[in-house]
């Protein structure tokens, strides 16, 4: 085993700085999609190995993304309930 880790790796210590590199990302992205409810990123971040590409994607770019989308949804629906409950207020005058 110790000959095929180090024929593709060249040294055994890169080679478990790599499986901790991994299992870094991995853990936090799994940790991070778990505390949000998000099933399906759990599960697709759980089977694919991605040398720690994708995790790192999830937390710093996507759920940014999602979360600037939701405040954005939020913003608007309070502003449109705003403006409908002071149309009320005008018509019963």
């Amino acid at each position: 085993m110790d000959f095929i880790i180090s024929q593709y790796f060249g040294n055994i210590y890169f080679f478990y700085l790599f499986v901790i590199w991994c299992l870094v990302w991995k853990g936090l992205a799994l940790w991070k999609s778990a505390r949000r409810e998000e099933k399906y990123w759990f599960l697709f971040l759980l089977i694919l190995n991605t040398l720690g590409l994708l995790e790192m994607l999830y937390i710093f770019v996507i759920t940014p993304w999602i979360d600037s989308r939701k405040h954005k949804k939020l913003t608007h629906e309070h502003h449109e309930h705003h403006e409908h409950h002071e149309h009320h207020e005008h018509r019963s005058e």
